[in-house]
């Protein structure tokens, strides 16, 4: 299997880890199957052995190879479940990717919770636009940024489908990064900012009414937009208000 060279920013550790972790996830070794010899691993990345030893280290602490002392490295007979991971070097490809699971994921929960939001979700949602106007007007950026996220996270919760919550409480550390970045840039050019709230009130607005083409539509277009308040453009035809 050729070796892929590490990622920019990564260190050995970090990419013979990734490496090794993405290769037993992916069923390359058996079930007890022991690992090559150290020195054997170490020839095939071309680091040191304490390169390995490390990588090794972090994959023990995982539950994805244990030592047998005098033996050698195997893999358990079973995996423990597997963990996502994001990994995230802040340039603009990685911000594109995040905004491109936020149009698949936001989408399909205005679109659901459209459908299945309860009053006390729309309170919520409702509450947290207010706040957003409060933030807004007193160029509050951080508890603009908590409204915000409280406004999205109401929306999943409208779902029903609570791995829709857990999704978005995951992608909330990567959302807020996006969410700081846009308002800050919103801040600096005039009717930004406005602009962002506005579109939250339409997808609020069509949730509302149970309109739920029309949540999933608004719900595209304001992470299109907010991709372009970060001046980056999604790989998208068109965007969905424009028709």
């Amino acid at each position: 299997m050729s070796r892929q060279p590490p990622a920019r920013g990564a260190s050995l550790v970090t990419h013979v880890a990734t490496e090794m972790r993405d290769r037993i996830q992916a069923g390359e070794f058996a079930p007890g199957q022991m690992l090559p010899p150290l020195q054997s691993m170490a020839d095939s990345w071309n680091v040191s052995r304490t390169v390995v030893r490390e990588a090794l280290s972090q994959l023990s602490s995982e539950g994805l190879i244990h030592s047998r002392q005098g033996l050698g490295v195997f893999i358990p007979d079973v995996l423990p479940p597997q963990k996502l991971e994001l990994p995230m070097g802040g340039d603009p490809e990685d911000i594109i990717r995040i905004l491109e699971i936020r149009l698949g994921s936001e989408t399909e929960a205005a679109f659901l919770a459209a459908r299945r939001c309860t009053t006390e979700d729309l309170e919520t949602m409702r509450d947290a636009l207010v706040r957003m106007d409060n933030a807004l007007a007193a160029g509050d950026v951080k508890s603009g940024i908590d409204a915000d996220l409280d406004f999205h996270r109401a929306i999943c919760a409208g779902t029903r489908n609570p791995h829709f919550v857990a999704l978005f409480n995951f992608l909330s550390q990567f959302l807020s990064e996006n969410i700081t970045a846009a308002r800050h840039n919103s801040a600096t050019l005039a009717g930004r900012g406005a602009d962002a709230q506005a579109e939250h009130r339409t997808l609020f607005k069509a949730i509302e009414a149970g309109d739920f083409n029309g949540a999933r539509r608004s719900a595209r277009t304001h992470v299109l937009m907010t991709g372009r308040r970060l001046g980056l453009t999604l790989d998208d035809g068109e965007l969905a208000g424009d028709d």
